[in-house]
């Protein structure tokens, strides 16, 4: 195609029968009979047409004004601030909960708390040493 948008170019085409001489219309329009220029009253319409989508949409698209921003945005500090806030009291809490049971489990029953604490390790190691048996069991089949 050439520069104008809508003109064919006949250096674009192989044949003959491709290359139409007349223009082609840019708009469905009866008043357009020219396909590079628009009439006064139809370009009104659009500029009025235009016009009202920019005044339906003037309020979704405005940014609002600096002090109900800052109103906005100190409302959003000071509610993360009371969420962490919230979220601390409930981790210290939760964490109190655990110290004070492993401090109960080790002062009542010392002997099943040391056995516990002594026997995880050790199944750990074995589960271990046991997978890696596996491993090399296969490799050599």
């Amino acid at each position: 195609m050439t520069e104008e948008k809508g003109k064919p170019n006949p250096k674009d085409h192989t044949e003959r029968g491709d290359i139409t001489e007349e223009a082609v219309s840019r708009t469905d329009d009866p008043r357009v009979t020219s396909s590079d220029e628009l009439p006064d009253d139809l370009l009104f319409e659009l500029m009025a047409g235009l016009d009202r989508l920019d005044t339906v949409y003037a309020e979704e698209s405005a940014s609002p004004p600096l002090d109900v921003l800052a109103r906005e945005l100190k409302a959003a500090a000071e509610q993360s601030r009371l969420k962490k806030r919230k979220e601390r009291r409930l981790f210290g809490v939760i964490s109190l909960a655990v110290i004070a049971l492993s401090i109960l489990a080790a002062v009542t029953s010392p002997v099943l708390y040391w056995s516990l604490q002594g026997l995880v390790p050790v199944v750990a190691l074995l589960a271990a040493i046991w997978r890696a048996g596996r491993r090399r069991r296969t490799e050599w089949k």
